[in-house]
Order: C-alpha cells, then structure tokens, then sequence
C-alpha cells in the first residue's frame, strides 16, 4: 500500500478514486436535496430560454428572438430538454443531473493531475474538487457554471491524452469539445491558444529530430482550429441573419460597454441615463438590435482608441480585486447568499473547502514544476483574462478553478505527501469524515431541541401559530384588490441568546397563484405569490434590538409549489424575545406547516422567563 502511485498499485489508486467519487456525488446529491429551490434573476431567463428553444423560436415575439443571440444556446437547451423529459414543472431533475456531471469532474481531476503531475497529486487533487464548496453549491443552481466546468475539464483532459499521443482524429475530438464548450461560456474558448502552443511545441521536437516533416509541425493545432471553428459557425451564422449583421458566434456585443468600457463607471453596469451625452443622443430611439451595435462601437473606441491607460489603470484593477479576493455570490433561493450559509441543511454539517484558500495558495502553485511546463498557468490565464472585460462577478471565475485546484494539489502533495503516501492520505480521509461526523454531531445538539413556538404562553397571544406548528395556516394576499403588501404576525416566543445562540426556523411551505394571473403573467414567472421572513429581536423591555429580512422567496412556474424551506439564525446576544412575521408581497395563497424553531437539545424553553406575551 505504500506504493500507492507505483505502476504495482493500479488497482489500489482506483479503489482509493472510486471513494474519493463516492464522497463528493454523495456531498452534492445531499445539497441538492436539502432544501427549497426556487429559481430567481439569470436562473428563471435559462429556464425560459430553454422553453422557447423547445417550442421553437419562429413563433416568439422578435424581442425573444433577439435575446436568444446575447449568449450561448447549450444551457437553456439542457434545461428544455430535461424539463421536457421529466416533466415542465421539475426543474430538480436540471439539478441532480449537475451533480453527476460535477461528480465526474472529480475524476477528471484526477486524471489531469496524474498527466500533469503524479499519482499522488491526482488523488489529492480529486478530493479537494470533492469537497470544494463552490463547486458543491453550483450543482444547486440553474447556472452555466457547473456544466461549464464539466466540459472545460474535459476539454483539457482531452488534449493531455493528445498530447501524449499525438492522432489527427484526437486533435478534431479535442477542437470539436472546445467548441462544444464554448456553447456554453464564450471564455473558455481562448484554451485552444494554449492547446495549439503546446501542440505545436510538441511537435518542433520531432521535427528538429527530422521525424516529421516542417508541414506537419502546426497539423494538430489546425485540426483543433477548423474544429472549434466548424462548431461555432452554424450558431454564427444564426445569429448573423437575426441580427442583421455579421457575428461571430454570439451577439453580446455591449457586454465591454456594459462592464465598464466607459467614462462613466468602474467595471460595473451603467444605466443609459448614466452615459455621456453624447452617447445617449446616440442610442436614443434605437431597436435593442441596434443599440447593442452601436454601444458596442463606443466601447471599442473608448477602450482601445483613446482610453487605454484609463481602462488599464482603473478598471482592471478593480475588476482583478473582485476575481481574486471576493467571494462567490450564490442564487440559492434561500438564506442570504452570504458565506455562512449551510448547503447541506441546517444539521448536516461537512468540513468543504473555501475559495480563498485555493485562490491564495493555488495561484503560487501555479509555478510548481510539472511535465508539461507552462501549460497549467497558461490554461488559466488564457480564461482569466478574457473576464478582464466583464462585469464584477467572482463566480465567472469558478469554470476554470480547477487550474487553482490541481496546482493547490501539487503543492499539498510535495510538503505533506512526500513520504508514506498512504498512511498519511488515509489518515486525512479518516480525519475529515471524523471531523464531519464531529461538526454534525454538534449541529444536531445547537439545533434539533424543542420547538420554541409550540408553547401555550405563545398560543395564547398569537392563535394562527399554533395553526401554523400544528394544522396548517394560509397567508393570502387578494388579487386585483390593492397594491399593498400583506403582512402577517405569526408568532412572538421567549429565547435565550447566552443557552441558546442559534435558532433554528423551518417549516413546510406550499404557494398557490390566483386564478388568472397565470395567464397575465406566464413567461416570466411572476404568476406565482412571493413572500419574505423576518425575524426580530426584542430585549428585556421589548425595546427591538435588532431584524434579520430573510430575502424574498418566489416561486416561479418552472416548479412545483412546495417544499421544505429552513434558516438559521444567530440570536444577538441582548435578545430576550424572537419574532417572525411573514410578508407576501404577490397576489397568490402561502401556506404553512410545522413551523419550528429548534436551539439546543438540551435547552429548556420553560427555564427562559415565562410570562404573558404580548404583541
């Protein structure tokens, strides 16, 4: 066993594989299944993206039509035809699928980091892309990233294997799967500059050993060209004849302007009203086809005519601090977004991987020796400068993590791994699952105790809770009566932040739409009520010391309308008294079920002061 990455141990470094595999689809199956996903923003244009790509686009509205040429086609096509095999209105199933497909990412990983590197790089690579928390948490979006990841892995893992045998019918495969990426995110095609490199360096050995031919010296990097290209043509021309004019692939021509290619921002979306003067008498009364060609001119003069050092000096750093130092934003449909949410549920808890650790010390591995020089920094600065020119999003970056991962890996390998391999990686999966075990062994003692709610002190102030905890209570906002929010006060219950500092809120959750408002508003989902929790916090003289608003949850009609929904909150440390009122902002029936909120196990609500609760 202790010659794990030896040729003799073959079998043992899958078996070790085939766990570390288990592990990580294991973790993502569990996110996507712990709570309740409702799609917002991007996620619902996908989702309607894929319905008009299923219905086909000749009977759309020519605004529709135009929007289906601003970004690449593969990811709404997937959501349509998943949705359309296993049913319009389960979108889970986008979902779960995800998770399969990052799951083989891992083995992906692997495979990269044993061509790259070594045997024992691979398996510590596989296992940080397991346990790597955004890559976990994109499985559980209706977003390009997880997919694109996929495929950007195993374009790369393509050109290792041809790069280690050198066939022209590789070089089409690996040309035909960069394009097949760049269906989903334009960025990752800027790889086959590298692939080409190196194919051609590749290939300049044999030839100054006079084994091949001068004309054979760049064959693998035009075959992979003509591929790549021969992909992407077709959608060209597509959206050539939509647009009106020639483009090369996709029409998002004013994404430079949108990210800040102008005076009037810092790599940020700038509102027309926002823009010089000059530039909106421009754009003023144009189609949306031709304002984007026209924004799109502005931008090139104003970045590479005669504001360069500008863009250089200003825009670039920013957009560089937001890539490296920020952290991921997440549309989960549920908590805040923030980097304390849970993505296995409240008490399921797992030791995962941040994303600042691997971009702080991945980005230093980047310069560890490998068997092919060069070629991993190069991979992932060819995808990390093309965002350059994008708006701030960290999570743009995620697609070619596993660059940082892989490098991570060596490093970790070299210092901790060197010597006894196998004793030492066992131990670390022994020590992860233990201290997993140990971190949600003790979420279910701070969050699985009595239900704080369910008290008659409670029910005698706020009758519709003990509805809610015990039968069901319907939240109804009227349509076509006022444009006022409802607001509805559900409960108010004694708590004690020094026993118990974190509480946890759940309950089951069912939304229904008013008769005819589907019809009115059906393509973009707003059919469907939506509402928001909030939680106050009150001290010893009910004086309101503080107020978590946990963001607005919808449900659109690319889903079923119920689920179970959880948050944790972290009570302040004055707080003597928690309140949850629920706010449906949207015409449409919420209703809710079991409504708890849990702290310790062994904590005793009725030690906490036990008087008449007003309102």
């Amino acid at each position: 066993m202790t010659q794990i990455a030896g040729r003799g141990a073959t079998n043992a470094y899958h078996k070790v594989l085939l766990l570390i595999w288990a592990i990580g689809l294991c973790l993502r199956l569990l996110h996507v299944s712990s709570f309740y996903y409702s799609p917002v923003e991007d996620q619902k244009t996908y989702l309607a993206y894929g319905e008009l790509y299923m219905a086909g686009i000749s009977n759309a509205s020519p605004d529709l039509v135009y929007l289906t040429t601003r970004n690449p086609p593969a990811y709404p096509v997937f959501t349509g035809l998943v949705r359309s095999w296993f049913g319009w209105e389960n979108i889970r199933a986008i979902l779960y699928i995800q998770a399969l497909f990052d799951s083989i990412s891992i083995v992906l990983c692997a495979y990269a980091g044993r061509r790259l590197f070594n045997a024992k790089t691979a398996l510590v690579a596989a296992f940080c892309y397991a346990i790597y928390r955004p890559a976990i948490l994109f499985t559980g979006q209706i977003m390009t990233e997880s997919m694109t990841s996929f495929f950007g892995l195993l374009s790369v893992c393509s050109f290792l294997w041809l790069y280690r045998q050198p066939r022209w019918w590789k070089a089409i495969l690996v040309g035909g799967l960069v394009g097949c990426t760049g269906y989903f995110r334009v960025n990752i095609l800027s790889v086959l500059g590298v692939f080409c490199l190196f194919s051609i360096l590749r290939q300049y050995g044999r030839w100054r050993r006079r084994e091949i031919a001068l004309w054979r010296l760049p064959k693998q990097a035009v075959l992979m060209s003509v591929a790549v290209f021969a992909m992407l043509i077709p959608w060209g021309i597509r959206n050539s004849q939509i647009l009106g004019h020639r483009v090369l692939f996709t029409g998002s021509t004013a994404e430079r302007f949108l990210a800040g290619a102008n005076p009037s921002t810092l790599g940020a979306y700038t509102a027309d009203s926002k823009l010089p003067r000059s530039w909106q008498e421009r754009i003023a009364g144009l189609k949306a086809v031709e304002k984007d060609h026209v924004l799109n001119d502005l931008a090139n003069e104003f970045l590479y005519k005669s504001h360069t050092a500008y863009y250089l000096k200003s825009v670039i750093p920013e957009k560089i601090n937001t890539f490296i130092l920020n952290q991921y934003w997440f549309f989960t449909g549920q908590g805040d977004g923030s980097n304390t949410e849970r993505p296995f549920g409240p008490r399921l808890r797992f030791i995962v991987l941040r994303n600042v650790m691997i971009v702080a010390i991945g980005l230093l591995g980047l310069l560890a020796p490998a068997r092919i020089p060069g070629f991993l920094p190069l991979t992932w600065l060819a995808q990390f400068l093309p965002l350059l020119l994008l708006p701030n999003d960290a999570r743009y970056c995620f697609t070619f993590d596993y660059c940082l991962i892989l490098a991570i890996s060596a490093v970790t390998t070299k210092v901790f791994f060197a010597k006894d391999f196998t004793a030492r990686f066992r131990n670390s999966l022994l020590v992860w699952g233990a201290g997993s075990f140990l971190w949600t062994s003790i979420a279910f003692l701070s969050l699985s105790g009595p239900n704080l709610i369910n008290r008659d002190v409670v029910y005698r102030a706020f009758p519709q809770a003990k509805k809610a905890v015990e039968e069901e209570l319907k939240l109804v906002r009227k349509y076509k009566v006022n444009d006022q929010r409802a607001t509805y006060d559900i409960a108010r219950f004694p708590v004690s932040a020094g026993q118990s500092p974190e509480v946890a809120v759940e309950f089951n959750l069912r939304l229904e739409k008013p008769e005819g408002r589907e019809t009115e508003h059906a393509a973009w989902g707003n059919a469907w009520p939506e509402f928001k929790m909030n939680c106050w916090y009150f001290d010893d003289e009910g004086t309101t010391i503080a107020l978590d608003e946990i963001p607005h949850v919808s449900l659109s009609n690319f889903l079923s309308n119920e689920g179970h929904f959880f948050q944790v909150v972290q009570l302040p440390g004055q707080a003597r008294y928690m309140a949850l009122d629920f706010v449906v902002d949207r015409p449409g029936t919420v209703t809710l079920s079991r409504l708890s909120a849990r702290g310790p196990i062994w904590y005793d609500p009725e030690l906490v002061q036990d008087e008449e609760i007003g309102n």
